[in-house]
């Protein structure tokens, strides 16, 4: 029996003109598309996380860490410049934080926090986001709680990325392989354990893919980097294999009805996500 198409529309507001554009999409047919067809039943008309979605930039790195060490109740590390270092200290922090701040009245300086750790890291080095899709994000940061389950999405990523077709957003809190090598974090295994990631969170957040993306062969130095933990992380996530889809693809989710250029709408032509209407 073949299964009927479900179709939705993606409604997307000029912020200048205030005028809206409605575009027709079709459900992928695998079963993140259908968890996250599920979530948007509820999460629809639910107001995107500002800074998660980059509507909105994150205080300077200093200033944000000073208020969530101050939540945190933890000691700043001293440091006389912001270097790649100090950040991935800052992020470790986050992650040892994140579980316990998620749940309480910390969760904003949170997650400005993280945004103000990759924000800086961008800022910094602007080759080091060659690997970043260029995307429009909606992210709904802790209101997808009651949706996060532990899902193998790696095994479902697409070979390449399309424009103006949806994906599913990697929100784990930890770095992919590539990111975690990139990031000159150390060859340590207690420390990559903590850190090294693979897509096994299913979380409601996704992006508008604005443009066309094959995944780039990983280069020598990461695969020589990676292949000491490599046997350890394919059995850890249940995986068979780990290439350059996994780092710098995603979940395929829906794809417009029509040929429209929605990417261009929302590159250049001032549209930014308003709701979902099913």
């Amino acid at each position: 029996m073949t299964k009927s198409k479900v179709a939705f529309t993606l409604v997307l507001t000029n912020k200048h003109t205030r005028s809206t554009k409605k575009i027709k999409y079709s459900l992928a047919n695998n079963i993140v598309a259908d968890k996250w067809f599920k979530a948007m039943k509820h999460l629809r008309k639910v107001e995107p996380h500002a800074l998660d979605s980059n509507l909105k930039q994150p205080r300077p790195i200093g200033v944000v860490y000073k208020e969530f060490c101050e939540a945190a109740g933890i000691k700043e590390i001293e440091y006389k410049q912001v270097t790649q270092d100090v950040l991935n200290i800052m992020h470790d922090q986050f992650i040892a934080q994140a579980d316990i701040m998620s749940r309480n009245q910390s969760k904003d300086v949170l997650y400005e926090f993280h945004q103000a750790i990759h924000k800086t890291e961008s800022k910094m080095d602007d080759t080091a986001h060659w690997k970043w899709t260029k995307m429009h994000i909606i992210a709904y940061s802790y209101k997808a709680g009651l949706f996060e389950e532990e899902f193998p999405c790696n095994k479902f990523y697409s070979d390449e990325l399309e424009r103006g077709n949806i994906y599913l957003l990697f929100s784990q809190s930890g770095k992919k392989p590539y990111n975690y090598f990139f990031d000159s974090e150390p060859a340590d295994f207690d420390k990559v354990k903590q850190i090294m990631k693979a897509h096994h969170t299913f979380i409601p957040n996704w992006f508008v893919c604005l443009e066309d993306r094959v995944p780039r062969t990983l280069p020598l130095e990461f695969e020589k980097f990676f292949e000491p933990y490599r046997s350890w992380f394919l059995k850890k996530y249940g995986l068979q294999k780990w290439d350059a889809v996994d780092e710098q693809s995603g979940v395929l989710l829906a794809k417009p009805d029509k040929a429209k250029n929605v990417h261009q709408l929302i590159a250049q032509g001032g549209y930014t996500y308003s709701h979902i209407e099913l």
